[in-house]
């Protein structure tokens, strides 16, 4: 049996790749100068990186019990680039594609409170990529099929 949450996140992943072709979308943690994707010569690719949180309850409740509530799923992405302004271009399109997507299990993608533009520095301070964070939310169902 497959669980839910495992499917929506394995179509999440899928559904950024199809949409943003040529990006890479990366499902890590949350990226640093030790983790940053880079090529063969040691640059810094541009991508996206995916990271899950934590499920919430949504507050909705079911007469079967706890299983049977709403969940929201936050969902944290970084688009990593040399520069600052392929970095927020990269964020802009990400939620031009991902705003108002429906998942199976799932409701509509939501975006929810945070961003900004972060540089990724090495050990002497220099910057070497520049992040361009950005957080959305999905409720979803949790079931075994």
């Amino acid at each position: 049996m497959t669980f839910s949450v495992d499917y929506i996140q394995d179509q999440i992943l899928a559904y950024l790749a199809a949409q943003m072709p040529g990006q890479k979308i990366v499902d890590q943690a949350i990226p640093d100068i030790q983790t940053v994707q880079r090529d063969a010569r040691g640059q810094i690719i541009p991508y996206v990186a995916v990271q899950f949180g934590d499920l919430q309850d949504d507050g909705t409740r079911s007469m079967i019990g706890v299983r049977g509530n709403d969940y929201r799923m936050p969902i944290y992405v970084q688009s990593i680039a040399p520069k600052p302004r392929d970095a927020r271009r990269i964020s802009n399109k990400l939620t031009n594609v991902f705003l108002g997507e429906t998942f199976p299990w799932a409701g509509t993608v939501r975006k929810r409170a945070g961003g900004g533009m972060w540089p990724i520095t090495n050990s002497n301070n220099a910057t070497e990529a520049y992040m361009s964070p950005a957080s959305f939310s999905l409720v979803l169902e949790l079931a075994n099929y």
